[in-house]
């Protein structure tokens, strides 16, 4: 039998971002970023571009995710 199923799967995947956002100088701002991991909280940011590297995609694993799933079934059906 086959079977079309629609599922959810959570990956983990690098984007590149091009952002502004003020700051007193470039150590100020660099370290806003390394304070949040990223993209820093708590201003106003204005996103230029962004581009998701898929090719730089990885699947995750339950241990990856906090012992949480990594996918959803949304529907399964006979094909």
């Amino acid at each position: 039998m086959k079977f079309l199923v629609n599922l959810d799967v959570k990956v983990s995947v690098w984007q590149k971002l091009d952002i502004t956002f003020e700051a007193e100088n470039e150590a100020a701002a660099k370290a806003l970023i390394e304070k949040w991991n990223g993209v820093p909280e708590g201003v106003p940011i204005d996103y230029e571009n962004t581009e998701t590297l898929f090719d730089t995609e990885e699947a995750l694993t339950p241990e990856d995710n906090g012992g949480q799933p990594v996918y959803e079934i949304n529907s399964i059906e006979e094909a």
